[in-house]
């Protein structure tokens, strides 16, 4: 699939709508956006300030006038809850390193190609491309070592869950440098 199948999808969302007691109805930009100003400040108003919570996705980082426009909308907010991709996925992994390592960038990268067993728990390496593993082409890797033709990381927990003498390997290097893999059968 590409963008532009995306793009001149016939389902494609073009305009805002609103659910209703008769379904979904259309509605204008202006009225979306009074709407939800409207109702932003009325939560605010009544539960206080962090009532409010900001998710900043990855695009926000890739468009200049998204990160143009959000520190002044933010500010406008005044909520402390602010979460991104950053906060969700990579800090604990981060925190992880620190503790361990004892540098949150001294990132152990995992040697997909030659082990037997991969747990992930709380990850999906599929939909983040294996960024914080800095590896490339993740999804063949995983099939590679699942022997699988697995579309999602469920695909590698089925064959996990099936598998009767599954080999867990803690890893219990003090150094970065230090290979750890299971033991091959």
């Amino acid at each position: 699939m590409a963008l532009q199948d995306l793009h001149q999808d016939p389902e494609r969302l073009r305009t805002p709508i609103r659910r209703t007691d008769k379904g979904w109805q259309p509605m204008t930009w202006d009225d979306a956006f009074d709407l939800a100003a409207q109702r932003l400040d009325a939560i605010r108003r009544q539960h206080g300030r962090n009532s409010l919570g900001v998710y900043l996705g990855n695009p926000n980082v890739h468009n200049h006038g998204a990160m143009i426009a959000m520190t002044p909308f933010l500010r406008a907010l005044g909520t402390r809850n602010r979460f991104s991709a950053t906060s969700n996925d990579q800090l604990p992994h981060m925190l992880a390193s620190l503790e361990r390592f004892g540098h949150q960038i001294l990132l152990p990268i995992p040697d997909l190609d030659h082990t037997d067993v991969l747990i992930c728990i709380g990850a999906n390496p599929v939909a983040s491309n294996g960024s914080l593993m800095t590896v490339p082409d993740i999804r063949r890797r995983l099939n590679a070592l699942t022997g699988l033709a697995a579309d999602s990381i469920r695909g590698l927990a089925r064959q996990l869950a099936g598998t009767r003498k599954a080999a867990l390997t803690t890893c219990s290097a003090t150094r970065p440098s230090t290979h750890c893999r299971a033991p091959r059968s």
